[in-house]
């Protein structure tokens, strides 16, 4: 019997051979004949057995019922918190991209991208600066992970600089790929797109 299931799965299976097998053809005098005249058993405890299988997947149908409709439930009444907290905290054009976990030691937060954008490619110093000015901040390489996958309709099919610099180059920093999702490094100097983001932290 597989694991997790009650007696009237044995029940049913129990039906389901007499089916099979050709058990439970009327016998003379009303009887049910069981397994070629080993025995005979009554028309009504068969029909009793049939009851209490039909009882039983009832009740198993009706615990399935409502457990699905109370994960319905539940999941509507998230998805309108969610939505309602995006309303309260979230200004025009800006795009929410979920929650970041924090690295060891550090608080969760909501990562929201920012609503404006630079009209031209700039380079690394410039979108540092830029991204300050409109008070937020170049994502880090970890959240444009998640900005790729959260919230790529909010960019263009082309790369954006992140926060990073190099670990070896000084002149160089990390930037998201949000066409094909590559996350590589280039010079500084070189001129790409930015955007800023800002943090809600839980």
């Amino acid at each position: 019997m597989p694991c997790g299931y009650s007696s009237s799965y044995q029940l049913l299976s129990i039906s389901n051979n007499w089916r099979q097998c050709g058990v439970g053809e009327v016998g003379g005098g009303g009887g049910v004949g069981v397994g070629g005249g080993v025995g005979e058993v009554g028309g009504g405890v068969v029909g009793v057995v049939g009851g209490v299988v039909g009882v039983e997947v009832g009740a198993l149908r009706s615990h399935e019922t409502r457990a699905r409709n109370a994960f319905a439930n539940y999941w509507g009444i998230m998805m309108t918190a969610k939505q309602k907290w995006i309303e309260e905290n979230l200004k025009p054009g800006e795009h929410y991209a979920g929650i970041i976990l924090g690295q060891p030691g550090e608080q969760d937060y909501h990562l929201v991208v920012l609503a404006d954008e630079p009209v031209s490619c700039i380079n690394w110093q410039t979108a540092m600066d830029w991204a300050k000015s409109i008070g937020g901040e170049l994502p880090s390489r970890r959240e444009q992970r998640v900005l790729f996958a959260n919230a790529k309709e909010a960019f263009s099919d082309t790369w954006y600089w992140s926060g990073e610099q190099g670990a070896v180059y000084a002149d160089y920093a990390w930037y998201q790929g949000f066409l094909d999702g590559l996350q590589s490094y280039t010079r500084k100097s070189y001129e790409g797109r930015a955007r800023a983001v800002r943090r809600i932290y839980l």
